[in-house]
């Protein structure tokens, strides 16, 4: 167990760490319990359940609205290929959401003070430049794209550095279609979930530089004043949010949908999670979705024949 196991669930360990969790579901009773956490290592991986363990690391955006058709389809068979690849163990999450655009980051870049260019040109052209800003804030935003490998071993004396493998595989498959990828540390992580858990708190997650010497919860820092659940929403802290879920969609949707809806300034966040299944139950899912299919087609020929 790390230093960081210690203070990330304020100073109480689990009895049998990291083996023997409750599986019973259990309401969170505070916003502390939400964060999906029980223990952080020294290696980055993370204890997310009865003995799962998930390692997570970020993945930069290749602009894929920006490529070609041809493109497109050659890097979505890619993106398939990655997604096959999966061993049948791990379960894969991938997280994007939506962030503000870094106005400051912008301007500090942007604009001007060439000294070389005469003062009223300089101010026009800055001028502009300050109208572009501004529209880029109210129109679009920056992601934060990662992925969550999460591995189940079988039994206690399974080596959980397979993970490591795995991304390392994975690594491979992510710059086949122009992505770079890197692994996440806990306080990355932690200022991603901040961020997650006060969508409209513009200030900067910050640990107390003591803190591992005078003790405390890493939660404490990270979850909301409060959680809690509405018939049609969940309120966190002074917000809202309202969680939608799809069992599965087209293949359309998920290169061209999803984007669409993160193209904008809203706080919005998908989250698809992938388990890769063995070939024998995803034939009988295909036959049974065609079959599916088919009875639908039959019941409405005989809706129709009926009318006639």
């Amino acid at each position: 167990m790390s230093i960081i196991d210690k203070f990330f669930n304020g100073g109480s360990a689990r009895k049998n760490v990291p083996f023997g969790y409750d599986k019973r579901i259990v309401m969170p009773k505070s916003a502390q319990d939400t964060i999906p956490f029980y223990e952080v290592y020294d290696n980055g991986l993370f204890l997310t359940g009865v003995n799962t363990f998930t390692l997570i690391f970020a993945f930069s955006n290749i602009d894929y609205s920006l490529l070609r058709d041809r493109e497109q389809e050659e890097t979505y068979q890619r993106y398939q290929r990655l997604l096959n690849a999966l061993p049948v163990e791990i379960n894969f999450q991938e997280f994007i959401m939506n962030s503000s655009v870094n106005t400051a980051k912008l301007r500090n870049i942007l604009i001007s003070n060439n000294k070389e260019i005469p003062r009223d040109i300089l101010d026009d052209y800055n001028k502009n430049l300050e109208t572009y800003i501004a529209k880029s804030e109210d129109a679009t935003s920056e992601k934060i794209t990662l992925v969550a490998m999460s591995y189940t071993p079988n039994e206690t004396v399974d080596n959980v550095n397979i993970m490591f493998r795995y991304y390392r595989e994975m690594q491979n498959f992510y710059a086949a279609i122009g992505s770079e990828t890197r692994q996440l540390m806990p306080e990355e992580v932690f200022a991603i979930l901040y961020e997650y858990y006060h969508p409209f708190d513009n200030t900067e997650f910050l640990l107390p530089s003591d803190i591992y010497s005078r003790g405390g919860s890493i939660k404490d820092y990270i979850a909301p004043s409060m959680f809690a659940f509405r018939p049609k929403e969940v309120e966190i802290g002074n917000s809202y949010t309202r969680i939608l879920y799809m069992a599965r969609y087209d293949r359309t949707l998920d290169d061209e949908f999803i984007r669409d809806i993160l193209d904008n300034n809203c706080k919005i966040v998908v989250s698809k999670h992938i388990k890769h299944i063995d070939k024998s139950e995803a034939q009988d899912r295909v036959k049974d979705n065609i079959y599916a299919h088919q009875g639908k087609i039959q019941a409405r020929l005989e809706k129709t024949t009926k009318k006639d």
